[in-house]
């Protein structure tokens, strides 16, 4: 068990080596060439917080109540 963890920890790692690898080359890509090439990073936030109501203070009555979903997007 504990190998086959170790192995797919392993696998995780080196995927998120190439895709870091192939990220490095893009940016470079759009460093020496921006008339060219852009390079942009998209990350989402944490959608919990926009959860409405939203308070500023947390109490244990508050997080336990039931709050709309909202999911968030910007440009």
């Amino acid at each position: 068990m504990k190998k086959k963890l170790v192995d797919h920890a392993n696998i995780y790692i080196h995927c998120f080596s190439i895709e870091r690898r192939k990220y490095y080359k893009h940016c470079l890509k759009a460093r020496t060439c921006p008339e060219k090439y852009v390079s942009i990073i998209i990350d989402g936030m944490d959608q919990a917080k926009s959860y409405i109501p939203h308070f500023l203070q947390k109490s244990k009555s508050r997080e336990a109540m039931w709050k709309l979903k909202i999911h968030v997007t910007g440009y």
